[in-house]
């Protein structure tokens, strides 16, 4: 498969990935569960806090990278400067992998549990993930 087919490919895919993120989105909402999503999104990140922590950075974090490619066996994506971001949320490893090509500019904030949220430019997209030194 040549270079420009993949990236047709992932455009593409990428495209439907965003569709389908507004679309489910759009019918929590017309449904009045959108709060109810969220507060569910929240108890999950609250109790990956909790989890535990071996593999922890040592202080809160925050900054722009670069992915330098995504590894399925361990759902990470590994940047430019040596980091590794495991996506922890299970329903967010596709779109990890369609977003966070390599080369991907993106920023990342953690906090002091190194559980981080990650966001692109140019997406409305938000990735859950836990830093992994």
């Amino acid at each position: 498969m040549d270079v420009v087919y993949k990236a047709k490919y992932m455009t593409l895919a990428l495209r439907y990935l965003r569709e389908a993120y507004k679309h489910a989105q759009s019918y929590l909402d017309s449904k009045g569960l959108l709060n109810e999503f969220n507060d569910v999104d929240k108890r999950i990140f609250d109790s990956a806090n909790t989890a535990n922590t071996s593999q922890e950075a040592p202080n809160e974090q925050e900054g722009d990278d670069f992915a330098s490619g995504y590894d399925i066996p361990s759902n990470a994506i590994d940047t430019s400067a040596g980091r590794a971001f495991v996506i922890y949320k299970e329903g967010e490893h596709v779109t990890a992998m369609a977003y966070w090509s390599a080369g991907t500019h993106f920023h990342y904030k953690c906090d002091e549990k190194s559980l981080c949220l990650l966001t692109t430019g140019d997406s409305d997209v938000i990735l859950h993930a836990r830093l992994r030194k």
